[in-house]
């Protein structure tokens, strides 16, 4: 009732090119971007293990490279709306 003209647009962030395969992608991310050294900082071993497995399995997963490298095309759900 109080919004009207929605929109839903899938948008895509630039392509994300790395050196290196998933497994040291999951390292760069450790050492370099703050709210995933945080994560890591804040669990125990196992708990590092595990998310570490993750993370290399989601870089894995989105990986559009067909060489040594890791490419990633991340999306996005844009939505917008007109407030009455």
């Amino acid at each position: 009732e109080h919004f009207t003209d929605f929109k839903l647009e899938r948008q895509y962030y630039p392509q994300w090119v790395y050196p290196f395969d998933s497994k040291q992608l999951v390292q760069f991310f450790r050492e370099q971007f703050g709210p995933v050294k945080r994560a890591f900082d804040s669990l125990d071993p196992n708990g590092q293990n595990t998310l570490r497995e993750e993370l290399q399995a989601i870089f894995h997963a989105h990986d559009i490279s067909k060489d040594n490298n890791c490419e990633i095309k991340g999306e996005y759900l844009n939505i917008s709306a007109t407030r009455k």
